[in-house]
């Protein structure tokens, strides 16, 4: 990213992507609306509307659910973290992962596929 467009990236992580500025930590749908929100004749001048991808209320329901989980039992609050420091680079911090990776977390534990 060139410097000028820095300060962008980062509101838009900001407003958008849970604060997570790391592209490699965002899913590509989130990433490709970045690239035409800034190529838009809007872009630099409003952070607004509809993302795909982004960290909404859906996004928080699912965090809400892994935490949830973790605190319905000492296995599944293991199951997390081993989950997350294998799966997830180490980041036991369900808002600071991607909606994908604690769908996948909560659809594994609900079949039983996590021991815990």
């Amino acid at each position: 990213q060139r410097a000028g467009r820095k300060p962008d990236w980062e509101r838009y992580c900001d407003a958008y992507g849970g604060g997570i500025r790391d592209p490699r930590r965002q899913e590509a749908p989130f990433l490709q609306h970045f690239l035409d929100w800034v190529h838009s004749p809007e872009g630099s001048t409003s952070v607004s509307g509809v993302v795909p991808g982004v960290k909404d209320t859906g996004f928080m329901e699912l965090v809400a659910e892994v935490k949830k989980a973790q605190r319905s039992s000492q296995g599944a609050h293991e199951a997390w973290e081993r989950f997350a420091d294998t799966e997830g680079g180490g980041m036991r911090d369900p808002s600071r992962q991607q909606a994908s990776f604690l769908r996948e977390f909560l659809n594994r534990l609900e079949t039983g596929e996590l021991e815990q």
